[in-house]
């Protein structure tokens, strides 16, 4: 990968490019040239590959990370605009989005987020990094790129690794798997929020234990 492309890079994503530079060259080298090939053959991605692959790390910079929510790839159908879990204020959200909100209504109901955009677009800002393990998929394939992007989620984890204090919210079995090496680290550990999972979802404080631990280190609490 050449300086011009990291910089490329850097312009998008920011302190990312720095702290996971390995990640961001597989990347360049490895999977945007198959996806750009996917698409010259008529292929439909989600999120917009141009425009929103990487929204997740343009809008949350590694500096302010203090929270990782992990999914497992973008939603397939159209939904998608690059932070794991979310869509646009302009789409009903679907239904594990749903429960989602639901749940931190239940742990704040006197709190009211401005929510700009999107469902969860008020988030990254404040520290929070909304992250699919997958940063693309073909339109009603949602696990497609699970592979291709293993390697990629892999080293950008190993990267979170290595910053002391962060809180990751982990749901379902796939979440549950990240490799958190930190003991500094604080791992809350759900279930996944489909209503084909049934109700356990709702039977934990995710976004309290994050922000208990959070003031207990002296950083600022999200508004969730």
């Amino acid at each position: 990968m050449s300086n011009l492309a990291l910089l490329k890079f850097e312009e998008v994503v920011g302190d990312w490019a720095k702290k996971a530079p390995d990640a961001f060259v597989h990347a360049h080298d490895v999977i945007i040239p198959q996806l750009v090939e996917e698409l010259k053959v008529g292929m439909v991605l989600y999120p917009p590959l141009e425009e929103k692959c990487f929204e997740a790390f343009t809008r949350c910079q590694y500096s302010s990370l203090r929270v990782v929510i992990v999914s497992s790839n973008p939603f397939s159908n159209g939904m998608a605009n690059g932070l794991a879990w979310d869509t646009d204020l302009t789409n009903q959200p679907p239904p594990a989005l749903s429960r989602i909100l639901q749940k931190i209504k239940m742990e704040y109901p006197e709190e009211a987020s401005e929510r700009g955009n999107s469902y969860l677009g008020h988030l990254p800002n404040q520290g929070v990094l909304l992250l699919n393990l997958a940063l693309s998929c073909k339109i009603g394939l949602p696990t497609c790129h699970v592979k291709l992007w293993e390697e990629f989620s892999r080293r950008i984890i190993e990267s979170i690794n290595r910053k002391d204090y962060v809180v990751w919210i982990l749901w379902g079995q796939k979440a549950h798997n990240v490799a958190i090496t930190n003991t500094t680290h604080c791992v809350i550990k759900g279930n996944h929020p489909s209503p084909a999972a049934g109700n356990e979802f709702f039977k934990a404080d995710y976004f309290r234990k994050a922000n208990a631990f959070l003031a207990k280190h002296g950083f600022v609490t999200i508004n969730f």
